[in-house]
């Protein structure tokens, strides 16, 4: 089981992931969170790590992203210096 502290570190390894795949195909908070049918404020909040994102919005995102769910859970996060100052 992973303590706290590992949970809010994977929480925001799969919040970075997220928000580069939506950057990277051109999606706003809004977009995303219309196409998933979520509020823009829980996309911000899911990307800044602050909420949880549920598996059946995970496996929508990585559909609509065009990216494997394996690497939103557990890809490399794109800036991995972040994580360790963290």
């Amino acid at each position: 089981m992973m303590t706290a502290d590992e949970q809010s570190r994977h929480r925001l390894g799969i919040a970075a992931r997220v928000k580069a795949a939506r950057e990277t195909r051109g999606y706003t908070e809004a977009q995303l969170a219309e196409r998933i049918g979520v509020a823009p404020a829980f996309v911000s909040l899911a990307e800044k790590g602050e909420a949880d994102i549920p598996l059946y919005q995970l496996m929508h995102i990585a559909d609509l992203l065009m990216v494997s769910l394996d690497g939103l859970v557990a890809g490399p996060a794109p800036n991995a210096e972040e994580f360790d100052a963290a």
